[in-house]
Order: structure tokens, then C-alpha cells, then sequence
């Protein structure tokens, strides 16, 4: 085979690969994905105290802490009860580890927030709680990156292999 085939027929190979890797970047998969709903409008300044909320499905909670806030050291910043009182979590206490608190609920229902806090006017408190929706996930969407190099090239080579080297001789 001459030089010219041999550069040719790699090029080729080598778009072809390009062409299979920006491919499989497409690919999704419908899985569940997370998402905050919101389970009530944010609190702030003195709208923050304690409150009942109905919550719809069991499942993974939290509540977002911003601006200044201030507590009782060694006291639990908030503390959740179901409908009959019982605790159902206990946050950290003050100072909280992070901005947010997340905790499960196991049954949908009524239960009660007590905050243990003293605020100020910056202070904001959102309530959430994680849905999930199905939609397309592309987890090999990194190869387009290689894909796309890999066919240009592979074009390249074969211009190169077809204009440049048909002038050489064997």
C-alpha cells in the first residue's frame, strides 16, 4: 500500500472513531432528577417563628439558613414534631454546621417547626423539599470533546492524503 493509501485509510479510521465518540455523547437516559420545591414561601425578619406545615410526600427536607441569625449555644436551632408532638428531628445546635439542614420524613402530614433562634431583619429561612422529575440524562456528553478533535483531524488526513501526497511518488 502507498503512502497516500496508508494516510488516507488512517484518517478514515481515525473520523470514523471521532464520528462514534461524538455519538455516544448523545445517548441520554430518562432517570429521576432532584430538585428543591419550595414548601412555603421564604420566611424573613420577624415572619420567622414557629409555624405548621403539610407536608405532601415522605421524603428528603431541608431548610436553607441566610443572613444573620442568632441562638441559645448548645440548643437545637429548630426542632420538627409530628401531629401528636412527638420529635421527629432535632437540628444542631447553635452555631449550625452549614447554611443547610437537611432531614427525612417518612409519612406525609401535619408537623410543627419551632425555631430556637433570634433574628434580625436580614434573616431568611427557605423550607424545601427534594422532588424528583424523570428526564434525559447525558452522562458521556465529556466525549464529545474527544469526538469532535478525532473527526476534524480525520478529514484533515484525508485532504491531506488525497491533495498534498497524490503530488509524491512511492
Amino acid at each position: 500500500m502507498s503512502r497516500q493509501g496508508i494516510v488516507i485509510v488512517s484518517s478514515l479510521v481515525i473520523f470514523v472513531v471521532g464520528i462514534f465518540l461524538m455519538g455516544i455523547s448523545n445517548v441520554s437516559k430518562n432517570e429521576p432528577i432532584p430538585y428543591k420545591s419550595p414548601l412555603v414561601e421564604p420566611l424573613e425578619g420577624s415572619r420567622i417563628n414557629d409555624m405548621w406545615i403539610n407536608i405532601y410526600e415522605s421524603g428528603t427536607c431541608g431548610l436553607n439558613l441566610t443572613g444573620s441569625f442568632q441562638g441559645y449555644e448548645d440548643q437545637s436551632i429548630f426542632i420538627i414534631r409530628d401531629s401528636e408532638g412527638h420529635i421527629v428531628y432535632s437540628s444542631p445546635s447553635f452555631p449550625a454546621p452549614s447554611d443547610i439542614i437537611e432531614f427525612d420524613i417518612n409519612e406525609p402530614g401535619w408537623y410543627s417547626i419551632e425555631f430556637n433562634i433570634i433574628v434580625t431583619d436580614d434573616s431568611c429561612v427557605e423550607l424545601y423539599q427534594y422532588k424528583y422529575q424523570i428526564g434525559p440524562i447525558r452522562p458521556y456528553v465529556h466525549l464529545y470533546y474527544v469526538g469532535a478533535p478525532l473527526a476534524i483531524s480525520g478529514i484533515i488526513g484525508v485532504i491531506a492524503g488525497l491533495f498534498v501526497l497524490s503530488g509524491q511518488e512511492e
